[in-house]
């Protein structure tokens, strides 16, 4: 029978002729197929410029993805992070520390993996960039060769394994080593980095700014924050309330205070207030905070037990209310730990999570020695309160030394300092969220961004790009089964 439709129905008068029939059959069927030709070219032009080009596009955007990784997922390490414990100036500092990883889903609850970052690291400080690379920046006791250096591990895997890099810090000859690593990544890409450093001048180590642009290099801009006559440590930076604050250890009027001092723009900060901040009796001292949903949470850590991370909240970043419970509290039942648990450093994943590098002790840490510190190399001190004494280092007699290069040791005296009583405390505070999506503050100069909040999230790759190619391919393969493509 011949191919007729609706639209071409077989005439009265073929149905008694059958070669007026199969001629009329012929035809319809020539026409029909000319139609669907005429069609199968129009869909194949079409597949040809506008799927070739989709095609081409969403390859190309994961492409780019993986590009902008490479400068991560593509270093190397400059050093291979040490094992164990060794002796110190001091009873407790980065030569018998360990930096460990914590992960949370809420920023509140934290939950142990048990990985070891790195041993003889302390003062850690996280920042997670745009393309999702995360960045630790600590100071390390043996780095290489070289001894109580700031530097950075980088993981392209949100924390699962990490290559370590040492850092260019320009402008800082002879002045004591950068320590105390606190880091900020601006809106622009600028990485701002706050760190601790002494020009031999008299007046003792202060906070100064250095700022670079991939994270690896940085170059002194100035003095962040100084106290006449005393020395300033640990710097710990957050914007909060339209302001940048910045939170101290040093040698405060009040021991076991923390030097409160705010800037708009975070080059250069003033002097606001000798803070303390109490949780469940014991005196905190602060570690690093992260803007959220409607205010700020600061980590903290005891001065004196070391108990665990504790954690309190701000609207505006000059009063602050201690949460309930703990964090992160010290467990030594894995053998990995020792001492307690201090120093927490926190920031938000591209995928929502939360993570925390905390310091501890390193189990059966040999007994200190007192080995010298090597000229211009300040020792960290746990944020926090600490009572270092400076010290020169001479050049002998005969020769001839122009300038001077200062050694900091820092010799925490928050171990032993009594509780304060804390001042007036307010009646009542509005109740900190449980759960918040971090947002960036907004800010008429600089304001923080993936840094210690919200990150933008990285474009996906490696797999999506496969799916994408093979989307691809079938779909071509399906056109050309269909005679939709030659």
């Amino acid at each position: 029978m011949g191919v007729f439709s609706k639209k071409h129905p077989v005439p009265a008068e073929a149905k008694h002729n059958n070669l007026l029939y199969c001629t009329l059959s012929y035809w319809r069927m020539t026409r029909q197929w000319k139609s669907w030709k005429l069609r199968g070219e129009k869909v194949e032009r079409f597949c040809r410029k506008w799927l070739g080009t989709l095609f081409f596009f969403v390859c190309s955007v994961f492409v780019g993805a993986s590009a902008a990784d490479a400068a991560c997922t593509g270093l190397t390490s400059d050093f291979t992070p040490p094992e164990g414990a060794v002796g110190g100036p001091g009873t407790l500092g980065p030569w018998n520390q360990r930096l460990m990883l914590a992960v949370s889903g809420d920023g509140l609850a934290f939950q142990r993996r048990n990985q070891i970052v790195t041993d003889q690291g302390a003062v850690p400080d996280l920042a997670l960039d745009s393309s999702g690379c995360l960045y630790l920046y600590y100071t390390g006791w043996t780095v290489g060769t070289a001894v109580n250096k700031t530097v950075v591990a980088i993981s392209a895997d949100q924390g699962s394994s990490w290559i370590y890099k040492y850092l260019s810090l320009a402008g800082f000859d002879n002045m004591a080593d950068p320590v105390d690593p606190d880091i900020q990544i601006l809106p622009d890409g600028t990485f701002r980095l706050y760190v601790t450093s002494d020009p031999g001048d008299g007046d003792g180590p202060r906070t100064y700014r250095a700022e670079g642009t991939d994270g690896l290099s940085f170059t002194k801009k100035g003095v962040a924050f100084a106290q006449a006559g005393k020395q300033v440590l640990d710097p710990s930076s957050v914007f909060a309330g339209g302001k940048w604050h910045l939170f101290n250890g040093g040698q405060t009027q009040s021991p076991g205070a923390n030097f409160h001092s705010t800037s708009t723009d975070g080059t250069s900060f003033t002097f606001a207030s000798e803070d303390f901040f109490i949780h469940d009796g014991l005196k905190c001292m602060f570690s690093n905070g992260i803007p959220f949903s409607g205010g700020v949470r600061f980590y903290a850590f005891d001065a004196g037990l070391q108990v665990g991370i504790h954690s309190f909240w701000s609207v505006d970043g000059a009063a602050w209310i201690p949460e309930s419970g703990l964090r992160l509290a010290a467990d030594f039942s894995s053998g990995l730990e020792a001492v307690g648990v201090l120093d927490p450093a926190v920031t938000r994943l591209a995928d929502g999570s939360y993570v925390m590098i905390y310091v501890t002790g390193i189990p059966e840490t040999p007994t200190p020695t007192e080995t010298p510190v090597p000229s211009g190399t300040p020792t960290p001190s746990p944020t926090g309160t600490s009572t270092p004494t400076a010290t020169i280092t001479l050049t002998p007699s005969g020769t001839e030394a122009p300038t001077r290069s200062p050694t900091v040791t820092h010799t925490p005296s928050w171990l032993d300092t009594p509780t304060p009583t804390p001042t007036a405390t307010p009646t009542s505070w509005p109740t900190p969220p449980s759960s918040e999506t971090p947002t960036t503050p907004p800010s008429p100069t600089l304001t923080p961004t993936a840094t210690h909040s919200a990150a933008t999230a990285a474009l996906p790759t490696g797999s999506p790009l496969l799916l994408t190619v093979l989307f691809g391919a079938l779909l071509m393969g399906y056109l050309r089964r269909t005679n939709l493509v030659q």
